[in-house]
């Protein structure tokens, strides 16, 4: 039995790679017989070094320039190659590529949609250069993986599709990975009351901008707290916006840090982590965070809203409202909120939510009941 997990890059830079690395490892220690198959030729090596990559039969790298030159004859090639000598039994992949559909109907193999982020991002973000619309992108796979029940939920009621077909894994983490920093010393300035993390690709809908305003209401306040800026640039011009607003308006106590290998050092040392997106689905930033005691702020956003509790393990306000987000933070600065219970109850959540026993026995139990010739060697 041999699984093939298609994605973009070995990396963890985005929910999509990350959380199919997750699915590849538990597969791994379940038994299952897995090869990782990058297109686009990219290798994080710090992560391929942090990563049980040993466990790996292969991992198959193929140029980003060659395939882009011929891609559609250089692909239909490697395709061929892959159902006729590898001939997998079922494919995991969060990258569309009609030659893999094309060539799995003929070779009768299993095609599995691994749907990281909100469904908005997938459709407006992952598939607008793909001639399929986004439901029948569902559609076209014989099964996905939600990470969000809402999402799913949302999904079966518009969808005409085989319920079975649709799935729910709460994504884990690698543990590995994210104890690799426990020894690290803290990156911020231990005389700030408050360090606040924002994590996350810079672009119009991770709601970046929004921190500006909210930096500018805190005034009075600012010196007692920094607030950093972490995550690739994906959108030039809204960045040059945000950094010509900032020198007008003077801030200091916002640093950018860019992509971080390190970022998350900084998420065990700050006091929290503020998302301030338009959509997000239950992101890796989320599940290391809590895992590492450190609760969010956030906006009521479908996709990650069933993990939030307001007051319990974060905090939590209606989408847009800066302003209760000055007022929680200044509480917080003046003693009025406690931090301590939220920190403790964001390490209950993932306890819950996310351990990777769980993990590993659901995802175990969706393989085998919806693909049951799929029984792992051990």
């Amino acid at each position: 039995m041999i699984i093939h997990i298609y994605l973009d890059a070995i990396s963890r830079k985005n929910g999509g790679s990350s959380s199919i690395l997750d699915i590849a490892n538990a597969l791994i220690n379940l038994g299952y017989k897995v090869k990782i198959f990058t297109f686009f030729g990219k290798l994080d090596k710090f992560i391929y070094k942090a990563e049980d990559f040993n466990h790996f039969n292969k991992v198959f790298f193929h140029n980003r320039k060659l395939l882009m030159k011929n891609k559609k004859s250089k692909l239909a090639l490697i395709m061929s190659y892959f159902f006729t000598q590898e001939k997998p039994d079922i494919i995991i992949d969060n990258i569309h590529l009609d030659e893999v559909h094309n060539s799995k109907k003929k070779a009768k193999i299993k095609y599995i949609l691994n749907h990281a982020g909100s469904k908005d991002a997938f459709e407006n973000n992952f598939i607008k250069n793909y001639p399929l619309k986004y439901l029948d992108f569902i559609k076209s796979y014989d099964g996905s993986l939600f990470q969000s029940k809402n999402q799913l939920n949302e999904l079966k009621g518009i969808i005409k599709i085989n319920k079975s077909k649709l799935h729910h894994l709460y994504p884990s983490i690698s543990v590995k990975q994210v104890n690799y920093y426990s020894d690290f010393q803290s990156p911020f300035n231990i005389n700030k009351k408050l360090n606040i993390c924002i994590i996350g690709s810079i672009q119009p809908r991770k709601g970046q901008a929004k921190l500006l305003d909210i930096i500018e209401k805190m005034n009075d306040y600012n010196d007692h707290v920094d607030f950093y800026l972490i995550g690739a640039i994906i959108d030039e011009k809204y960045f040059k916006s945000i950094l010509n607003t900032i020198e007008l308006r003077n801030i200091t106590n916002l640093k950018i840090l860019g992509h971080r290998k390190d970022y998350i050092n900084y998420i065990q040392h700050s006091d929290l982590i503020m998302q301030l997106s338009e959509s997000e689905g239950i992101s890796r930033i989320i599940r290391e965070s809590f895992y590492l005691k450190v609760p969010f702020i956030t906006f009521d956003i479908i996709g990650s809203d069933e993990i939030f509790t307001n007051n319990i393990n974060s905090f939590v306000v209606n989408e847009g409202d800066t302003n209760k987000i000055t007022e929680i933070l200044t509480d917080i600065l003046n003693n009025k909120i406690d931090l301590n219970i939220s920190k403790l109850n964001a390490r209950r959540t993932f306890d819950e939510k996310f351990n990777h026993i769980n993990y590993e026995k659901t995802l175990k139990k969706i393989i085998l009941k919806n693909y049951p010739l799929s029984t792992p060697e051990k």
